[in-house]
């Protein structure tokens, strides 16, 4: 099925600054998992030293990584190729910074196949996430449902398509992207030069 919001695959893990964006990005957004020795395009290659490959991750858990982000370990063993699985949960303490070569932080989410810098809205929204608390618990309209299942397909949206989509106007659309932010089913971003939105 190819890597998604929840799988990344990895020949082999990077230096613990740069996967600890992919594993802060499982970590505030809904979990996910890295396998190392799969080729982007799902060819399984395996890896020589599988400690080597878990402990890479674990540096770049604990030490780039704040708060540190835990990591659950498997190996698989496919005849004499050996893949490591690293399994990222959801967090209970977002936001998770992951720091940079620099020294520079910045906190990651996960949206589709990709990872990707949270905005300042972002952030707002994953400090104000509870676990022990039910976040969600009305019923979509046919329009909310209709651009959850278009962001499932499309990376994202902005407020313009989502009108031409759903033939709303300005202000029910962005009514209704505001409503769903709050209830923490999409994102905003604001990185672009035009807001737009994908899913949380």
């Amino acid at each position: 099925m190819g890597e998604s919001v929840q799988l990344e695959f990895k020949l082999q893990t990077p230096k613990p600054y740069k996967i600890a964006k992919t594993i802060g990005a499982f970590a505030n957004s809904k979990g996910g998992r890295i396998i190392i020795g799969v080729l982007d395009n799902g060819e399984i290659t395996g890896v020589v030293n599988p400690l080597k490959e878990q402990q890479l991750l674990l540096d770049a858990a604990q030490q780039y990584c704040r708060p540190s982000v835990a990591i659950k370990f498997d190996e698989h063993h496919l005849g004499h190729i050996i893949v490591v699985v690293a399994t990222i949960s959801q967090s209970k303490t977002k936001p998770h910074y992951s720091i940079g070569q620099n020294g520079e932080e910045n906190v990651y989410i996960r949206t589709n196949a990709s990872t990707r810098i949270a905005s300042k809205i972002v952030i707002k929204q994953l400090m104000n996430y509870y676990p022990d608390q039910q976040q969600f618990s009305r019923s979509l309209t046919s329009k909310e449902q209709g651009l959850i299942s278009h962001l499932r397909r499309r990376e994202n949206i902005t407020l313009k398509e989502f009108m031409v989509l759903m033939n709303l106007s300005k202000r029910r659309a962005r009514r209704m992207l505001v409503q769903l932010c709050q209830d923490q089913l999409i994102y905003e971003h604001t990185d672009q030069k035009e807001p737009y939105y994908t899913l949380a």
